[in-house]
């Protein structure tokens, strides 16, 4: 998918000149303003575009987009002052915690910039240091696994020396889509974040296993430098000079004249210059190659650095490793191992990542035997799923969409039994997710600890069915030598990720969606899993309670139970019927 800026100016202008609307007008002013100053480096005219409306030009998410505008820049105090601006204004919950973090942002970066730079003492007095860890452990006490907020009270806590406000903030961070950090990567931080009889040097550790490398230089900052605090330093310039290099490059695309040679040599480089930054056991830089590098810094702190092209653009992604899992998985007697790694602090996620600016970020790659998954947009997913549930005005707008497009896939399932029914999965999700939070409210479970547990739970059952349910069963073909095209293997591994789901209700919407019947693997491996399950229900219409025989079929999936979805399923495998 190409990004394409002008056209999305020329949509947006269109906006603010024909409609009234005040979330569109928002959104049409800080997309417009964003373009100008991150894609076009203009930031007077992202500054009139801001101030253009006079009557939005104080809402929260204008002021956010300045204060982020101005923190990039450099300048954290006026930054700061526009993020209590807009912190005063109060508004809906999102432009609330929107603001919430524009001033931590602004606050923090002040402090993350003078750690780069050497010790900075004691920060437990600063007033405005307090009043947002006050702000923030409120927050994250009431809204659980929000990333940012998160790490920012961890952060805060750091600089205060507040060890309650540093373990709030990292188990409100690794809630989810990290599975069990009773084991694995984040084992040992976490029982080191959790004694009160840690040492520094011991939580500098355990914050850069946790990847949590700003949080470990302001910990370590507090105190004189060590071989541990100059390399951390060392690093984080690293990173930045990637970041910047490639961030200049991805600008450069959107603009039409890039060169991607350039880019590469001015990344090899920034590669070569940090070599002899680094302490050496040897207490001398051995010779310079740039994959013993990026070896030694996969040891020292989970990086994972990968150039390729995506979507037809040359871009790069770099993270760092906080789940590092190999399972064996087992479906139907056949075995296969499969590693899985999941990355956070994310420095480059690739350029339609950047291009997007949040609304959307690339997911994760992989092969067979081994899936890399990007963690913090899996993350989002329950936080939306908790929103789904227990927000009155967003049930109202799902429950009106979804009444709508049943109607919509009941008539056309007269004349067309299989297609694509986008109200099965929308149905599916909705009655899982109460089927949820009803089950865990009638065992006593309130409040926040309602909230966490829901996250954690719908995270951990994405994870065991798109990653070693779903890559798990490429994995099982491969190492079992089962044959056949990429449509085929795509839909025994669809197949696969509802019969081994925890929830397999979940697991239908990204299989009944608009892209099934495409010409694309995927959307073949779609059609064939439909017309399979309309099989099944013209079979065993009789089993489904509440089915109506004399209506369209296929709309009716979401009578199903999560039981007899696998039993559908099943009865689909080949692998299945072989194990009989």
């Amino acid at each position: 998918m190409q990004l394409d800026f002008d056209a999305a100016e020329s949509n947006y202008r269109d906006v603010l000149r024909t409609d009234t609307a005040r979330n569109h007008r928002i959104e049409a002013i800080t997309t417009l303003a964003n373009i100008a100053w991150r894609v076009r480096n203009d930031t007077s005219v992202a500054i009139r575009i801001l101030r253009q409306d006079v009557s939005l030009s104080s809402s929260p998410l204008v002021l956010v987009e300045e204060s982020r505008m101005l923190r990039e820049q450099g300048n954290f105090a006026r930054a700061e002052q526009i993020a209590r601006d807009a912190m005063k204004q109060g508004g809906e919950q999102a432009e609330r915690s929107a603001a919430l973090t524009a001033f931590g942002e602004a606050v923090l970066g002040q402090y993350r910039r003078a750690a780069r730079m050497g010790p900075i003492g004691e920060s437990s007095r600063d007033s405005v240091l307090l009043t947002l860890s006050r702000e923030l452990r409120d927050y994250v006490a009431a809204h659980p696994g929000r990333l940012l907020p998160a790490k920012q009270l961890l952060e805060a806590g750091a600089l205060t020396g507040n060890g309650a406000d540093m373990l709030a903030g990292w188990r409100s961070y690794f809630l989810v889509a990290v599975g069990d950090t009773i084991s694995g990567l984040l084992a040992q931080p976490r029982r080191v974040i959790s004694s009160a009889h840690s040492e520094n040097s011991a939580i500098v550790s355990a914050l850069i296993t946790s990847r949590m490398f700003e949080a470990a230089l302001l910990v370590a900052a507090r105190a004189p430098a060590t071989a541990t605090s100059s390399d951390l330093r060392s690093y984080l310039s690293f990173a930045d000079d990637i970041k910047k290099v490639t961030d200049d490059y991805y600008r450069s695309v959107a603009l039409g004249d890039a060169s991607k040679r350039k880019w590469k040599s001015t990344l090899d480089d920034v590669v070569a210059n940090h070599w002899s930054h680094f302490t050496w056991a040897s207490g001398k830089a051995p010779s310079f190659e740039s994959d013993k590098l990026l070896r030694e810094l996969d040891r020292r702190y989970g990086t994972r650095i990968t150039t390729g092209e995506t979507a037809g653009t040359d871009d790069l992604h770099y993270g760092h490793r906080v789940v590092d899992e190999t399972r064996t998985v087992s479906q139907y007697g056949k075995t296969a191992k499969v590693r899985f790694v999941a990355l956070d602090a994310m420095i480059s996620n690739g350029y339609q990542s950047w291009g997007w600016n949040g609304r959307a970020q690339h997911g994760g790659w992989g092969g067979a035997s081994e899936i890399t998954q990007v963690r913090p947009p899996y993350a989002e997913g329950p936080l939306r799923a908790w929103q789904l549930v227990t927000d009155s005005a967003e049930i109202i707008k799902l429950n009106r969409r979804i009444a709508e497009d049943s109607v919509h896939d009941f008539q056309q399932g007269i004349t067309q039994p299989v297609a694509a029914f986008v109200s099965i999965g929308e149905r599916m999700e909705r009655d899982e997710r109460k089927h949820l939070i009803d089950s865990l409210s009638s065992a006593g479970v309130k409040g926040a600890a309602l909230e966490a547990a829901f996250e954690k739970l719908m995270g951990d059952a994405e994870i065991e069915s798109a990653i070693f349910a779903h890559e798990g069963r490429h994995a099982i073909d491969e190492a079992n030598g089962i044959k056949g095209s990429t449509a085929d293997r795509e839909f025994r591994a669809k197949l696969s990720q509802v019969a081994f789901a925890p929830r397999p209700r979940m697991s239908i919407s990204t299989i009944m969606d608009v892209t099934l019947g495409d010409k694309t693997p995927h959307g073949q491996a779609d059609l064939r899993f439909a017309k399979g399950i309309f099989g099944w229900l013209q079979a065993n219409a009789s089993s489904v309670k509440g089915l109506n025989s004399s209506a369209p079929l296929l709309p009716q999936l979401p009578l199903l139970s999560n039981d007899q979805l696998r039993l559908a399923a099943r009865s689909l495998d080949p692998l299945a019927t072989a194990a009989r």
